[in-house]
């Protein structure tokens, strides 16, 4: 039983790292994307754009992101 839960526990962690590597790649390669805009752009346009309206994705728009780009970002 105890093999069977660290066996679980292992794919779960393995799951978990591999997740979070991509995103680190994607990251990485928007980060060098220059069609993606600077912090401070960033920063102008939230606070421009009221919450409800970022919830409902408004903020990539403003910026000019897909959802993916503006999720990892």
């Amino acid at each position: 039983m105890n093999v069977d839960m660290l066996e679980e526990v292992r794919k779960c962690l393995w799951a978990d790292l591999k997740d979070n590597y991509e995103k680190f790649k994607l990251g990485k390669a928007l980060m060098s994307d220059p069609t993606v805009p600077e912090i401070s752009d960033v920063e102008e346009a939230l606070i421009s754009v009221t919450r409800e309206r970022l919830r409902k994705g408004v903020g990539c728009a403003v910026l000019g992101l897909t959802r993916q780009q503006g999720w990892v970002l």
